[in-house]
């Protein structure tokens, strides 16, 4: 390249220069105009890792705790029941009482406000995580009910592990009295 190319490039490029003024002007104050307006939305979650059965399948085959993500689905499903999701609305307020929706479209709305979704740690699918989300205008009502929906999945699974167990020592201790 000589001294005539850059010179030549350099007058097109200062020719150009207010256009891309302009253009880049206008995105940025768009931008800034549409991030001032739109509402802010927080959104907290939390992950929650799901031990491996204690029990060995070689030991008791038909009290096996089953699919993890079986489990994850059926918790899922609870979860998003219509009344488990007005209950958990109702618990935390997040809807006035003066502008109150119906039912439906609270639990449409939770729906799409609560994300549940299953993490799986490298290639074991033994270890498998879930992670629980929630969003919300107020950080702490996010926070709150990220935390409420991770608390309520944490005691439906010890409730239904202990109910497992229980079933297993009853089996257990049927054949100790047979034999």
């Amino acid at each position: 390249m000589n001294s005539a190319d850059i010179r030549f490039y350099l007058y097109v490029f200062m020719r150009r220069l207010p256009l891309f003024v302009i253009v880049a002007g206008s995105i940025t104050g768009i931008s800034v105009f549409v991030a001032k307006v739109l509402p802010p939305v927080y959104r907290a979650s939390s992950t929650i890792l799901v031990e491996s059965a204690q029990i060995p399948t070689e030991l008791a085959r038909s009290t096996g705790s089953g699919d993890t993500l079986a489990r994850f689905q059926k918790l899922q499903q609870e979860l998003q029941t219509r009344e488990s999701l007005l209950a958990l609305a109702n618990r935390h307020g997040i809807y006035p009482a003066e502008a109150r929706p119906s039912p439906s479209a609270i639990a449409d709305d939770m729906r799409s406000r609560i994300s549940l979704e299953p993490v799986f740690f490298g290639g074991n699918q033994e270890a498998l995580g879930f992670s629980v989300s929630f969003e919300a205008e107020d950080p702490v009502l996010a926070a709150e009910v990220a935390n409420d929906l991770s608390a309520t999945i944490l005691a439906r699974d010890v409730a239904s592990r202990s109910s497992r167990a229980n079933d297993t020592l009853k089996f257990f201790e049927g054949d100790v009295n047979k034999l």
